[in-house]
């Protein structure tokens, strides 16, 4: 309970902040021109990486996919506003991670869906998800089993590079409740903490009274982050936003020692 106490403060307090600064910095005048940073996660490869690893870089498969779609849209338009014909405008695409990871529009699961559908169960097992993972994937380019069934771990090759995933923990991690629940979001509405309490009032009413109810009902860490890129997705790319991006093409791994004249 200690755990879910620390993320219920943690979600409640971070949503309260980001509903202040919201507040203060957006113009109330919703045809107003904005300006807004988007600063996604990066590419996560860690000695052992678990849900949290894969969720960050399926955020980042999914924003790399926006800036191939936009870039694409872009360099077709200039091509022709030039008087430049061509025939095939080779690009490359990550969809195939995309639908790997999320699924596709509910025509085939993901390893998320696949995710949530053992979390659903009473006695959700990361075995039996890491061998559910293999059955769906095994043919799959991108998908790796290592050990053979996968339900100890997995290897993703994502845009970047591969990664390998720990299956333990990740049906517990994924059923984190993201506000603590409404028993834990009342609890802290009596916090002696004015800032704690704010934003408990805040996370409580805006919970829904049925996610204490049955496993099958409870909200995940995986589906609320793909519900949200899809949401991001949409508002970036629907012709009224105009988008500039700033890649890192390979990370700093570490301090360079200065030379002369630098």
């Amino acid at each position: 309970r200690t755990a879910e106490l620390a993320c219920g403060v943690y979600a409640s307090v971070f949503a309260w902040l980001v509903d202040r600064a919201n507040t203060v910095t957006c113009d109330a005048t919703p045809s107003s021109p904005w300006l807004g940073i988007f600063d996604p996660f990066g590419s996560e490869k860690l000695a052992v990486n678990s849900l949290e690893q894969l969720l960050a870089n399926t955020c980042s498969e999914r924003v790399y996919g926006i800036f191939l779609n936009y870039t694409q849209q872009a360099e077709y338009h200039a091509l022709m506003d030039s008087s430049i014909y061509f025939k095939d405008l080779i690009v490359p695409a990550n969809q195939d991670l995309i639908s790997l990871l999320e699924g596709r529009c509910g025509s085939s699961l993901g390893i998320l869906d696949i995710l949530d559908q053992e979390c659903r169960k009473p006695d959700a097992s990361d075995d039996r998800f890491g061998r559910a993972c293999y059955e769906a994937f095994r043919s799959s380019s991108n998908f790796i089993a290592e050990g053979g069934t996968a339900k100890k771990s997995f290897r993703v090759v994502h845009s970047f590079r591969s990664v390998e995933y720990s299956t333990a923990g990740f049906c517990q991690r994924n059923l984190h409740r993201i506000e603590g629940g409404r028993g834990m979001g009342i609890m802290l509405t009596r916090s002696s903490n004015p800032v704690v309490r704010e934003a408990a009032i805040l996370s409580t009413a805006g919970s829904r009274s049925g996610d204490l109810a049955s496993p099958a009902k409870q909200t995940t860490v995986g589906s609320v982050l793909c519900e949200q890129l899809k949401g991001l997705e949409r508002q970036l790319l629907t012709g009224t936003t105009d988008l500039h991006f700033i890649n890192c093409l390979r990370p700093h791994w570490g301090p360079l020692k200065a030379t002369a004249g630098s």
